[in-house]
């Protein structure tokens, strides 16, 4: 069992605030913070603090594999820890993004390797060779967008605007399989040139301006081209900006969540969570973005399958079936990770393991109690314990959280 040093990423995207609060550092912080990476991926791995020298978690993982992940899971994994935790902080808008699956993935990331990309070169589509599930549960009131809307539905929001140019667009996604609609139409936005794109942005930013002067609170559609808006004014000229009205906008609720699998075009828009996801950095971005777009590559993982996305709301683990009941989860199809929330009050918790897991105290204090060591958790703070490990206790006064592979892990 390990008390962790988590790596901070800096981004132009991210809060002066809050993660530093969450860890109990001062803020606002001179660079925007956007993400802590818990766990063990090597480009910003977790350190152990408390052991000679703080070796990356990583390391000592791939030291002895067997112990750290258990059987089962090191002869799945092969020595590396399948899931990564983050929390997310957005003050403004991330890129419009996919994540490939895993078949893709390898086959990109060995592609790259064959051509003498450098891992370093920001031109790289695939940092690994793995698919990048994830589940975002948001911490404060966050908006997101997320998989395409209906093809009707996305019709219809274009039509709205009556701008000549998307004519060709509504077009397409009224005829045939939504999925071919809504594949012409993306294909077309994204390949079309530069200043055809800058032209039609500015359209779209120009016609939601009016077009929401005259819609009240109650349209469906207003906060869409309002976002539309603030995406123009952000990335003047971005196609991503004419994506994001065909993508579903969702408004979460704190402890509400959202799946992401591969394929699902998004994008975080405001607001701050946690992130439970596979152990891989693999991004392909296709707007509202300074960085790599690779149109092609992105054409080929998208996802073009439409409708509204179920927002996950958090399920307790009821006693019936041999849980806590204090326990609850937000049920995924990913064999990668799963993600918990317990609240921890006088009594005392044990938190049983068959594998590894990372508990983080995100409010008040407690203690983590294994085989007669304790080591204790202030908000911020976070512990990885191994396989070899199991069960561990849980007492004082805060919430838990924790990550650990996909399958369900009994607390009792």
């Amino acid at each position: 069992m390990f008390l962790l040093d988590n790596e901070v990423r800096r981004y132009a995207w991210g809060s002066h605030r809050v993660i530093a609060e969450l860890t109990n550092r001062p803020s606002p912080t001179a660079e925007p913070e956007a993400e802590l990476w818990l766990g063990a991926h090597p480009d910003a791995s977790s350190r152990a603090r408390d052991l000679p020298g703080s070796p990356a978690l990583c390391d000592l993982i791939k030291e002895e594999p067997e112990a750290h992940l258990g059987r089962v899971l090191n002869s799945e994994y092969h020595g590396r820890l399948p899931f990564l935790f983050k929390v997310l902080a957005a003050e403004s808008p991330l890129s419009i993004q996919a994540h490939p699956t895993a078949a893709r993935a390898r086959t990109g990331f060995a592609e790259e390797n064959e051509a003498g990309i450098a891992l370093s070169n920001a031109q790289r589509n695939y940092r690994d060779p793995f698919a990048k599930p994830e589940l975002f549960v948001a911490l404060s009131e966050c908006e997101v967008l997320c998989g395409f809307r209906g093809a009707q539905d996305a019709a219809n929001i274009l039509a709205r605007l009556g701008i000549r140019m998307l004519a060709p667009y509504v077009g397409s996604l009224l005829t045939g399989l939504p999925s071919d609609g809504l594949r012409v139409a993306v294909t077309t936005l994204l390949s079309m040139p530069k200043e055809k794109q800058r032209e039609l942005a500015g359209r779209v930013v120009e016609e939601s301006a009016r077009l929401v002067e005259r819609l009240d609170d109650s349209d469906p559609d207003r906060k869409s081209y309002m976002w539309a808006i603030k995406l123009g004014e952000a990335y003047p000229g971005d196609i991503g900006v004419v994506l994001s009205l065909l993508l579903n906008l969702l408004v979460l609720q704190p402890w509400q969540g959202v799946y992401l699998g591969p394929g699902q075009l998004h994008a975080y828009l405001h607001g701050w969570g946690l992130e439970a996801q596979a152990n891989s950095d693999n991004t392909l971005r296709g707007g509202l973005t300074p960085k790599h777009i690779d149109v092609a590559e992105l054409l080929r993982v998208i996802d073009f399958e439409s409708g509204p996305l179920v927002v996950i709301d958090p399920v307790v683990l009821g006693a019936e079936a041999g849980y806590d009941e204090g326990m609850t989860t937000w049920p995924t199809p990913a064999r990668e990770f799963a993600l918990y929330r317990r609240k921890i009050s006088s009594e005392e918790v044990i938190v049983a393991s068959d594998g590894p897991q990372i508990l983080f105290c995100i409010e008040g204090s407690m203690k983590i109690t294994s085989r007669d060591v304790v080591t204790e958790l202030s908000k911020g703070e976070s512990v990885f314990v191994t396989a070899a490990q199991g069960s561990v206790t849980v007492s004082g006064d805060g919430v838990l959280t924790r990550v650990c592979a996909g399958r369900v892990i009994r607390s009792r």
